[in-house]
């Protein structure tokens, strides 16, 4: 990016930095994102293409995640899509291998979203960082607590409770 520009308003010196979208640009970085077709992964997806990142994601159910690419292709958005179960080992190598070729072996950005439960996914985070530190990527696990997202809009008995009551409850709903 190119140095910032100091200007003088009334007297007082000001930095213009640009715009937001030359500030935040991820225009030639990769991302994964795991779980994409809906929810957070899915507006994780939408953010990360937006900013200019090449974006693949993968979701256990091919339909939904056939209909998502097909409405970022309609909004110009770089987003590739496997099917994929990240809790086993085997869809795990060959999503990996995919990655290598769609991205020409380099990731830059990974996000774990694949998972319901905090311990299932810390496991897949460790698991996942254990394999791929050899490739040099950096694997965190950020868990937000409970958010309300499109699959939970219609559910007027799910309110935000302690986190552990709200993953019970999220549970007994499926």
């Amino acid at each position: 990016p190119s140095q910032p520009q100091r200007r003088s308003e009334r007297g007082k010196m000001a930095v213009d930095y640009g715009s937001r979208e030359e500030r935040w640009s991820l225009a030639g970085t990769t991302a994964l994102v795991t779980g994409g077709s809906k929810g957070i992964g899915h507006a994780i997806v939408e953010e990360l293409a937006g900013f200019g990142a090449r974006v693949h994601t993968c979701s256990r159910n091919g339909a939904e995640l056939e209909e998502c690419r097909r409405r970022w292709e309609e909004k110009n958005l770089q987003v590739t899509v496997s099917v994929c179960d990240v809790s086993i080992r085997a869809d795990r190598e060959k999503l990996m291998e995919t990655v290598r070729e769609t991205f020409n072996s380099k990731l830059d950005i990974l996000v774990n979203n694949a998972g319901q439960l905090l311990c299932a996914m810390n496991q897949l985070t460790r698991s996942l960082a254990t394999e791929w530190a050899s490739d040099k990527i950096r694997v965190n696990g950020i868990a937000p607590g409970f958010v309300t997202t499109d699959m939970l809009k219609d559910e007027d008995d799910l309110r935000p409770l302690h986190l552990g009551d709200a993953c019970s409850r999220f549970i007994n709903y499926l």
